[in-house]
């Protein structure tokens, strides 16, 4: 009776807690879901309710730390599970006692070889002798949920699907091979007693999620052609390099919750090991520089096996990058035995080890800091012709102006992509696709046209931003006077920090250009913007100014300047950073500039320099403008510069596309 009293109160206080959680944390956000998650926000997500479930591991993890401190129970231990369960269940059903009872499904909660399942068995097959199966094997990182939490998917996968499911619980307390012998006997089971289960033996197919798809892939390895289909959703595959380009892009997003960089400690448990090596797999210490330049190493190359497409970061794919210098001998020397092991890491296996591998399907998701192990397996086992079928879900948690470069890039150059493989669906000539935008719209242009070049007609650049290297031009310069409360604010830069994921703290930095050392005004990428040589002079108002065009290369801060020099050299941030070779057979140009804009001489000097090597570009310089005239050519703020602007852009457009 005590037992049930203190069940039903930790029930309660997590209904308690999830419930407050979420009405709290169920604001209005303006980010849009994937479309494919019902809210009660009319189809929006919002970044609070995003990081729910972050709030609700870090309660978890309170309420576990003070258990544990009390005695009352230990570190990954049935408890542990209870408790992680009754808040998933919460979350995902309302209820901490999860569905009840389901008038489609029989559900029989049961061991199987001393293994605790629960059997999932739509009624419309239950008389059926040649039944499909779907053995699977559920995530957590080794340590923590069960097949309790995971109950209304399961329930959803048999019902749509017909399927007959059984879950299989895992061991958090023991550390490998434990857990995955407990899956691998159930699966056995299942094989051999395929025929009084009802079960069709050529229909038997394995999955899990996360450490459940590490599960479902190396009892592939050891099965092979004995089951039929293996599905591998986000799933951890490998331990040898803890610094893919997933981890790099990913560690700014989620990192309170399912990216969380403690979630080391549920490998670590899996593997046996102490949590004192936590910091030395994180930094990527845990391997030894030699093993880093083994076979082992090969099996994972990201050069070879990542697909580029799918990283979002440009700069990333054009520079992946491996430090093979740096390791631990005596701590990789406790790893690297265990690390190696397919049946622990099946990325780990050698290309004849996965031949013969049934069909499978691997499923991965953009924003995942595992990201990288699903899309390599896929590469390697298509590249040895093993059937196999990767869906990559690269849009999730993103609308652009809540994130930095790259992702308002890519949404952008997606649209665009989309667009030209889409014409004949779309009723649009190929030869007439022009892409433009204004101010940071225009940059977007800019960048998207230096990587599509001929494959769109025109760009219409207007009153663009193309560069962050100099903020101490001309058009800054003279027009800090002119509209400082509003388009010509100095605060605009905090816009600028923030689509570079640069702290606000080095805003009197950018302002006062020292976010650049000494060194780099020096180097040749200062040469792509110099005012004395790319400045058309007629366009400054101020005589002396026209004449003494001075740029302080003697201040700087070489400690930002390296943090951010990656991203303000990089063309697809900055378009005028591209060299001369770049901007030739880009499409044809027409460039608005306007004099009262303070960042009027990024575009004075894209004309320049894409008139010096021979493009088809325009420029109309609006000396009266100032920065978004074009947005009032009519309404109450009706202006005769935005008129004109207006005008002019129409006319471009039936001249050049008509």
């Amino acid at each position: 009776m005590t037992a049930r009293i203190s069940k039903l109160l930790v029930a309660a206080l997590t209904a308690l807690i999830a419930g407050f959680m979420y009405n709290y944390l169920d604001g209005r956000v303006p980010e849009a879901n994937s479309g494919t998650m019902e809210s009660k926000n009319d189809g929006r997500l919002d970044e609070d309710v995003r990081s729910i479930r972050g709030k609700i591991k870090w309660l978890i993890k309170w309420l576990i730390k003070w258990l544990v401190r009390l005695g009352i129970t230990e570190p990954f231990s049935p408890l542990d599970r209870y408790i992680a369960d009754l808040f998933i269940l919460t979350m995902t059903t309302g209820r901490p006692w999860g569905l009840g009872h389901d008038y489609k499904v029989q559900i029989t909660d049961t061991k199987l070889r001393g293994v605790r399942v629960k059997i999932y068995q739509p009624l419309t097959t239950i008389k059926r002798k040649d039944r499909s199966v779907l053995i699977y094997f559920h995530g957590g990182g080794w340590s923590l949920l069960s097949v309790d939490s995971y109950d209304p998917l399961m329930r959803k996968i048999s019902r749509d699907s017909e399927t007959v499911v059984i879950s299989v619980e895992l061991s958090p307390q023991f550390s490998y091979p434990d857990p995955l012998n407990d899956c691998m006997d159930v699966v056995e089971h299942v094989i051999e007693n395929h025929a009084s289960m009802g079960i069709n033996q050529k229909k038997i197919s394995i999955g899990g999620d996360s450490a459940g798809g590490n599960m479902a892939a190396a009892i592939s390895l050891r099965l092979k052609k004995k089951i039929a289909m293996q599905i591998l959703l986000v799933p951890s595959l490998q331990f040898s390099n803890w610094n893919t380009t997933a981890q790099i892009e990913n560690f700014l997003y989620l990192n309170q919750s399912i990216n969380n960089p403690g979630s080391i400690v549920f490998v670590l448990n899996y593997l046996g090991l102490s949590p004192q090596y936590a910091e030395d797999f994180l930094k990527n210490r845990h391997t030894s520089s030699s093993f880093k330049k083994s076979k082992y190493a090969a099996l994972i190359d990201q050069n070879i096996y990542m697909i580029k497409e799918h990283i979002r970061d440009i700069n990333l794919r054009k520079n992946i990058y491996l430090d093979t210098e740096i390791g631990d001998e005596t701590v990789s020397k406790i790893f690297e035995e265990k690390i190696t092991d397919p049946m622990v890491a099946p990325l780990m296996a050698e290309d004849d080890k996965l031949s013969e591998m049934p069909f499978t399907y691997i499923m991965t998701c953009g924003y995942d800091f595992i990201r990288d192990d699903g899309i390599m397996y896929y590469e390697r086992l298509r590249k040895i012709g093993v059937r196999t079928t990767l869906d990559h879900y690269h849009e999730a948690y993103r609308l652009s102006p809540q994130h930095p470069f790259p992702e308002p890039l890519n949404d952008c150059l997606d649209v665009v992509e989309y667009v030209i493989a889409n014409c004949d669906e779309l009723g649009i000539d190929s030869q007439k696709i022009a892409i433009g935008g204004d101010s940071a719209g225009g940059n977007l242009a800019a960048a998207i046209s230096l990587r599509l070049k001929t494959k769109i007609a025109m760009q219409l650049v207007l009153v663009p931003v193309l560069q962050f290297s100099n903020w101490k031009n001309t058009g800054e310069i003279e027009n800090v006077a002119y509209l400082n409360q509003s388009v010509n604010s100095p605060n605009s830069i905090y816009f600028a920090l923030n689509y570079l994921g640069v702290h606000h703290k080095h805003f009197d930095d950018f302002v006062n250009n020292r976010h650049t050392s000494i060194s780099l005004k020096k180097s040749k990428y200062t040469k792509l913007i110099d005012q004395n040589v790319w400045m058309n002079k007629e366009y400054i108002r101020d005589e002396h100014l026209r004449e003494n065009i001075v740029f302080n290369i003697n201040i700087g801060d070489d400690l930002l300047s390296r943090q951010i020099e990656g991203k303000i050299t990089d063309p697809m941030v900055a378009p005028l950073m591209a060299e001369d070779d770049m901007l030739e057979d880009l499409p044809y140009t027409y460039i608005v500039t306007c004099g009262y804009d303070f960042i009027r001489d990024d575009g004075i000097m894209f004309y320049e320099r894409l008139r010096y090597v021979g493009a088809d570009v325009t420029l109309e310089h609006y000396s009266e403008g100032f920065h978004n005239a074009l947005m009032f050519p009519h309404g109450p703020l009706k202006c005769d510069v935005g008129v004109r602007i207006v005008d002019g852009i129409i006319s471009v457009l039936r001249n050049e596309l008509s």
